[in-house]
């Protein structure tokens, strides 16, 4: 057996060590904190897998904090928890279904409903939450904080939920292992990140998805208690699919298209038509919920196409102490009807949380990866999505971003975008392969609740980690083993740090160029090479003119690359379209909405049907 909750009970508990740490999560249940839905998992892997191990006052306290939680925005009474986004709602629905399943006929006393009808209605949430991941991804994309707590969740479903539910959950979970796979570098997750943080962006070393990653293609991880991951690193049914591991340690240059998520109107109509179809039919109300439920988990509160709904269910559930809203108090004296309007009207900086659609690209060789999300809503309000990352081994990561400055008030999280977290304003990004576009186009109108806008970009180049670098006047290279980076700037830069370059003004860009020693045999040649390169920005737009292997190439030849202000995109004269699939890879091609996927590794398949409810690897 590996090391397990049930390991873990016997040696904290029935060895007479202390029951503090387990105290410690109940009283985050009770208190109704933040991220209580994290301790919640560890509090339930444990009371289901070791439950016969604790002493009796410890089991009941559990079980009587389990029946007390509060598990849904819908249900009776105050609290400061964010229960709605994407990755909140699998952990509070995973955690509601077995609890409910753990205690069906005690009564959970925060709503009066039983334990089987808290199971029952979570687990209706949850097919639909499985059911929108696999044919339409994930909105917090590729995220190397989220994608931890999604995997998690969905591991304690497929070990302890009933059959159905516990294979579609590995569905799900082998998609997201895929992901995993696609984007894996240098033993870490790698790419464009739909939420995102400073640390884990700057040193993906201490990316939360770290561990999983580990565990799923390289090394079986030890249990920590302490550690979320812990609970996928001992699962106990769930395998990681052999075409998925094929994927991961694949060498060669590899090109990989996937699109996440849905538009706002997409998930609207499409919310409605499941519920609609329903039996026995919901009201106009309940619809409105159902509505507010598929855009929150996108993160869109405050969008025209939802603010009436926003706005009429939290004044029914009475949500407006919930500390999450506080900076969006000011909206509670909109009539609904009359909100869209308005919000078009004052332009909230609150729009740019929205993680809708996106199309990724990303190439990767073993010595380097570039990924980016093209076209992703340029000169909008932006918050925590990373927009574009070039990887190089030993982690090191360049991207860039245009400071944000919030005037909203947050209670419950620091504000965001700020200095490395987001943008301010999204810039324009376009890639082919080994190459990358980003134009930041600051000339945007002001917003509501936006603080001072800083006309800047600057890029995170951590100058000391190179092994080599080279600075030109609008240029920075470095090497790292056998890999290159170029970057070229638009305008003259400042380096203000050993990793903070900059460059000032409404207008700036990058060009970008990744290569590796079979195309330079030193780091001199490249530098060469580079100096020769020009980025240039004028009325057409940005172009970039290198003479270099583009992509899957043999020899070097001279590219243009160009991206208009309207976000038009060519290589050497031709248009290149951004909207992907679902999946368009080597190994698995899946259109957007798609229901049947296949995953093609060098040694094995993996064949998943959504409609017909099959996995099977062959």
């Amino acid at each position: 057996m590996t090391p397990n909750a049930y390991r873990a009970a016997a040696t904290l508990l029935a060895m007479g060590e202390s029951d503090e740490w387990v105290r410690r999560l109940m009283t985050m249940l009770d208190e109704r904190r933040d991220l209580a839905d994290h301790r919640l998992l560890v509090l339930l892997k444990l009371r289901i897998e070791a439950g016969a191990l604790l002493p009796d006052d410890l089991r009941t306290a559990i079980d009587k904090c389990l029946a007390g939680f509060k598990y849904s925005f819908t249900e009776p009474g105050d609290d400061s928890m964010c229960s709605w986004s994407e990755n909140h709602q699998v952990l509070f629905g995973a955690g509601e279904y077995l609890a409910g399943r753990l205690l069906g006929d005690r009564l959970f006393t925060n709503d009066g409903r039983s334990g089987t009808a808290h199971a029952e209605a979570a687990r209706r949430r949850l097919l639909d939450w499985l059911e929108d991941r696999f044919r339409w991804g994930f909105s917090e994309w590729l995220s190397a904080t989220y994608y931890e707590l999604d995997a998690v969740a969905l591991t304690l479903l497929v070990d302890h939920a009933d059959e159905e539910l516990a294979h579609r959950a590995s569905m799900v979970l082998d998609l997201l292992m895929l992901d995993l796979a696609l984007h894996h570098f240098d033993g870490r997750l790698h790419g464009s990140q739909g939420r995102a943080y400073r640390r884990q962006k700057v040193d993906p070393t201490v990316q939360e998805v770290s561990a999983i990653v580990a565990d799923a293609f390289g090394e079986p991880q030890p249990f920590r208690v302490d550690q979320l991951s812990g609970i996928f690193c001992s699962r106990r049914r769930y395998r990681v699919p052999q075409a998925v591991i094929d994927i991961a340690l694949q060498g060669g240059a590899h090109r990989i298209h996937v699109s996440h998520g849905r538009s706002i109107d997409e998930t609207i109509v499409q919310t409605e038509e499941r519920h609609r179809a329903r039996t026995p039919a919901i009201s106009s109300a309940q619809l409105a919920v159902e509505r507010v439920r598929a855009c929150w988990s996108m993160q869109a509160i405050t969008d025209p196409e939802i603010i009436g709904d926003t706005i009429a269910v939290i004044n029914r559930l009475g949500m407006w102490e919930n500390s999450f809203f506080a900076g969006l108090r000011p909206f509670r004296k909109f009539n609904p009807g009359m909100a869209p309007l308005l919000v078009r009207g004052i332009n909230p900086v609150t729009i740019g949380m929205q993680l809708g659609r996106v199309d990724v690209t990303t190439f990767r060789t073993p010595n380097l990866l570039l990924s980016s999300a093209q076209h992703y809503r340029p000169r909008d309000f932006g918050d925590q999505q990373h927009l574009w990352e070039a990887a190089l081994p030993g982690g090191i990561v360049v991207f860039s971003t245009n400071p944000g400055s919030v005037g909203a008030k947050a209670e419950s999280r620091p504000a965001t975008p700020s200095d490395w977290i987001g943008n301010g304003i999204n810039p324009d990004i376009a890639q082919s392969d080994n190459v990358v576009l980003v134009l930041h186009d600051l000339r945007a109108r002001k917003g509501y609740l936006e603080g001072r806008r800083p006309e800047l970009s600057h890029l995170h180049f951590p100058i000391v980690a190179f092994d080599e670098t080279t600075l030109t006047d609008r240029a920075l290279l470095g090497r790292k083993g056998d890999s290159y980076l170029a970057v070229l700037t638009a305008h003259p830069y400042e380096v203000v740090s050993d990793y903070e370059v900059l460059q000032r003004g409404p207008v700036t860009a990058w060009g970008v160029v990744l290569a590796d020693r079979s195309e330079f045999p030193n780091f001199a040649q490249f530098v060469a090479a580079a100096t020769q390169w020009s980025l240039d920005l004028g009325r057409a737009g940005l172009v970039l003119s290198a003479r270099h292997v583009a992509g899957f190439g043999s020899s070097s030849a001279r590219h243009v690359y160009e991206l208009g202000w309207h976000s038009e995109f060519r290589v050497n004269g031709v248009t290149h379209a951004s909207d992907h699939p679902r999946y368009e890879t080597e190994w698995v091609d899946m259109p957007r909405g798609g229901t049947h996927c296949v995953v093609r590794g060098t040694s094995s398949t993996l064949t998943l049907d959504w409609m017909a409810g099959t996995r099977d690897e062959h």
